[in-house]
């Protein structure tokens, strides 16, 4: 069964729409560096959050209540009650005066006030760039999905509302096209908000490398390309996972595996979850622990994980019981996992 990915908005900023960023680990051993990468990633001391390097080293002191990853060159932080944002030195270049805040995208950011309980964007410089609506996500596109009176429209960087609300979920754009939901069937739109694909799936997941998941009102789940063909039948698959990096993970009754484009399967089922390949390998789990393989479907990192996310520059944030650290694509763990 295709499993829908849900919009994720509110309490927590800074989160993947596919996997739930989680609260690092740290420990002390590691010394601060002078040097001021272009990537940093989140960790935790003594309760306090900051950011390391891709080699472990502490760039940025643990000093803040929650902090998230960078995108276009800022992280979002919280300071008491409030979210800001700081650049790759630790400058807080948008001071803490948001009750919540997502990462920054296409150049502006989803924020929401304290004494407003609606969503708007700002700039780079925290100036406001559309004025509070009703709910909101990232850019993607150049759109966002808008959400009134339950259902969901887009509105343009200008904060003009170019598709009228009408589906039952966000919108989001990917590859040209986005997944709507009017009453119980899914179909795609383009960006002036004309149907290029009907409304006649079950479910439907965004476009990746040309492909989307979808769930047919007959034959199982199957991928669509952009015309609306069937491209790969899945009735033989229990469930299925969009294509990342040419190959989309695939369950077969208890055990999952890979297929690439013309629907065979070159990594065979043989695992008890897997999620996408990402920067060449995919996290996979074996009984209970996780690790990697490679696309010929080799465990090249051993699987002695409670979890373990798809690496991003270079690093894979890994969890033993509470603890979270992370490790390179060798395997090394370059900030050890805690609490």
């Amino acid at each position: 069964m295709l499993t829908r990915r849900r919009f994720i908005k509110g309490a927590i900023a800074g989160l993947s729409l596919v996997y739930v960023e989680p609260i690092f680990g740290a420990i002390q051993r590691h010394t601060e560096s002078v040097v001021t990468p272009d990537v940093l990633f989140p960790i935790t001391l003594h309760g306090k959050l900051g950011y390391i390097d891709r080699e472990g080293n502490v760039i940025v002191r643990p000093q803040f209540e929650r902090a998230f990853g960078f995108y276009e060159g800022l992280g979002c932080v919280k300071v008491g009650e409030s979210y800001g944002f700081i650049d790759t030195s630790g400058n807080m270049v948008i001071k803490p005066r948001f009750r919540n805040a997502f990462s920054f995208s296409e150049g502006l950011a989803a924020v929401s006030f304290h004494n407003i309980e609606r969503w708007g964007y700002i700039d780079k410089s925290g100036k406001t760039a559309i004025e509070p609506v009703v709910d909101a996500g990232d850019f993607s596109e150049g759109l966002t999905s808008v959400g009134v009176n339950g259902r969901w429209g887009c509105i343009e960087k200008s904060g003009e509302m170019v598709i009228k609300p009408l589906s039952r979920f966000p919108a989001t754009f990917s590859e040209g096209l986005a997944e709507v939901q009017i009453g119980k069937k899914w179909g795609y739109i383009d960006r002036t908000g004309a149907f290029v694909i009907p409304l006649r799936y079950k479910s439907a997941s965004p476009f990746k490398e040309g492909l989307a998941c979808v769930g047919m009102s007959k034959g199982g789940d199957s991928f669509i390309d952009k015309a609306g063909r069937v491209v790969i039948k899945c009735g033989d698959f229990q469930e299925i996972r969009p294509f990342h990096e040419g190959l989309a993970a695939v369950r077969i009754k208890e055990k999952w595996g890979f297929i690439n484009k013309t629907g065979e399967i070159v990594i065979e089922p043989e695992f008890d979850s897997a999620f996408g390949f990402s920067e060449g390998l995919a996290s996979v789990r074996v009984g209970e622990r996780w690790g990697f393989i490679n696309k010929k479907g080799m465990l090249v990192i051993e699987a002695r994980y409670d979890m373990a996310w798809s690496f991003e520059d270079g690093l894979s944030s890994v969890g033993i019981g509470e603890k979270w650290g992370y490790i390179n694509k060798t395997g090394r763990c370059v900030w050890e996992p805690t609490a």
